[in-house]
């Protein structure tokens, strides 16, 4: 069922601001899985190798991703520093925005506008990815094979399929550069193998002589200074709010509590697919329905008289599944 008009404009600006923080959990799917291990025998091998060698490249390059009809250029930068990484992800269309992470913080600037402290550059859940999967347990749930070679932004790549065995995720075709190991290509696939969305690599540069992103950091540390809305990370005290019988492979990985909105956040992930599920109290009118953006995933509806909103690249099914087994203590 659709989402009811009524409540379609709310949902579109709710949604906007979701999408964008599923779509850094996507890209730090593409972006950070780094390794510097090169001929690896078989599919587990690369991810295995990627996520003990995440952190140890600089680099820097354009990309592209599109997700429907839409598309989007943008320009990054990463590096590391010390024992931190530092990242500056920039629009190089429509709508000029940048996103800055450093050590502590990462920062939102718009023209014209003071820099935003997202979130806290060491929350997990923001910037979860393949260096954080357990590579054996992900066999459980996908199938991985090496499928062959191809070429991206003028490199060799090889070719990894990683294959959903129900229909609760969506799959993966991964091209990643046959000399370092990193992703230039990211393609998402849907239940039925249909292309949902990707991401790759246009231009790309490795190693030595990467831009500097040390001066960019006055309007990280600008942000940095701006409080966060308080939060509550202790999901065993913090929350009424419990899970039983979630998807099969999908664990709860964060919870946050914005005190102003009197919003609950739960992240729940089965190391490669992410879902979002907001409680917060009810709207009027109530947003109740389905509906669906590029690769991402929106369910809403009223449980124990809350809104309840969920929000990621998986399948509907899964929305549902999440959101059945929400229960509340008494």
């Amino acid at each position: 069922m659709p989402i009811n008009k009524s409540s379609a404009k709310t949902l579109t600006v709710r949604s906007d601001l979701l999408w964008s923080y599923v779509r850094s959990l996507a890209l730090g799917l593409v972006l950070l899985g780094i390794t510097q291990m090169v001929g690896a025998a078989d599919p587990l091998d690369w991810l295995k190798r990627m996520q003990q060698a995440a952190h140890q490249l600089d680099y820097e390059g354009r990309f592209v991703c599109q997700t429907g009809t839409r598309m989007e250029s943008l320009y990054i930068v990463h590096r590391v520093h010390g024992e931190h990484e530092l990242e500056r992800l920039v629009t190089l269309d429509g709508k000029p925005r940048e996103v800055i992470r450093g050590h502590a913080a990462i920062a939102l600037i718009r023209p014209g506008r003071n820099p935003m402290n997202l979130a806290e550059a060491s929350d997990p859940a923001v910037w979860r990815s393949l260096r954080h999967l357990n590579a054996t347990q992900l066999t459980q749930y996908y199938q991985m094979t090496l499928a062959g070679t191809g070429r991206v932004a003028g490199r060799s790549t090889q070719i990894i399929d990683i294959i959903p065995k129900d229909h609760l995720r969506y799959g993966h075709r991964l091209h990643l550069d046959q000399t370092t190991a990193l992703p230039l290509k990211s393609i998402l696939l849907d239940t039925q193998g249909r292309r949902l969305s990707q991401s790759l690599f246009v231009e790309l540069k490795i190693g030595e002589n990467i831009t500097p992103i040390e001066h960019d950091l006055s309007a990280l540390a600008q942000a940095d200074s701006l409080s966060l809305q308080p939060t509550r990370l202790d999901t065993q005290t913090a929350t009424q709010w419990f899970f039983d019988g979630l998807p099969n492979g999908y664990q709860q990985i964060s919870y946050r509590y914005h005190v102003q909105h009197q919003r609950e956040h739960f992240i729940f992930s089965d190391g490669l697919s992410a879902v979002s599920l907001y409680i917060e109290p009810p709207t009027q009118p109530a947003l109740t329905g389905h509906a669906n953006m590029g690769a991402t995933r929106t369910l809403a509806l009223r449980k124990y008289a809350q809104q309840i909103l969920l929000v990621g690249e998986a399948p509907v099914l899964t929305l549902h599944k999440l959101a059945e087994a929400l229960r509340r203590h008494d």
